[in-house]
């Protein structure tokens, strides 16, 4: 091959791997995850900045579910108010196979404002993990569709309202081949004959993904 294709080549593969980047940024996982959680007294959710309300009680005894497509990046984030009595919050997430990959029973990875009122940006990722991890409130009360009993709540017990965060990575159960074949497709019709010489390179990595 001569030196020109040779280049031309590698700015294929090269927009191939942009391509691919972005399809797993865009679209992360297509499994979708299910969060159950209950407070005591009453709770609003935010998943990745949405409000996914209605997820609202007052009863302690009954915990509501959401589900939602992860990101790459992602944080549940919740405001408990407690009306009187105990206080306490009590989740558990589950991906779409059913196994559970988070509970509030991971105490510290949920981490917790100090005072009644949270920041602006307090439900993106980008706020990071400015406040203090949580601490058990208690871990005596089960509630069906959750699979633990650590109900967790601020360090600073007193507190009436509590905002808390909860950050997890999604590195994706994804279908690499399908995505590699849309990232050949794209790379195909955003390119032109001038731009990629050896158009055979395409079937060649495709043939290649198949047989892996």
């Amino acid at each position: 091959m001569a030196y020109k294709d040779k280049r031309c080549s590698l700015q294929m593969v090269a927009r191939m791997l942009v391509l691919l980047s972005r399809i797993h940024i865009n679209e992360g996982s297509s499994g979708k995850y299910t969060l159950t959680i209950t407070c005591d007294d009453t709770l609003t959710v935010y998943i990745n900045q949405v409000d996914v309300n209605p997820l609202y009680w007052e009863t302690y005894n009954m915990a509501g579910f959401t589900t939602f497509t992860p990101k790459p990046r992602n944080i549940i984030a919740v405001v408990c108010t407690n009306i009187g009595g105990g206080s306490g919050i009590l989740a558990s997430l589950q991906n779409e196979a059913g196994e559970v990959v988070m509970t509030t029973g991971q105490v510290t990875k949920w981490r917790c404002a100090t005072s009644n009122s949270a920041p602006l940006g307090w439900t993106t990722v980008d706020f990071g993990e400015q406040w203090e991890g949580a601490v058990v409130a208690s871990q005596n009360i089960a509630v069906d569709g959750i699979g633990v009993k650590t109900w967790i709540w601020s360090k600073e017990k007193d507190l009436q309202s509590v905002y808390c965060r909860y950050y997890f990575p999604h590195t994706g159960v994804f279908n690499s081949r399908r995505l590699f074949h849309e990232a050949i497709d794209q790379s195909a019709r955003e390119s032109t004959v001038n731009s990629l010489p050896d158009w055979s390179m395409l079937e060649r990595f495709r043939q290649l993904i198949s047989r892996s």
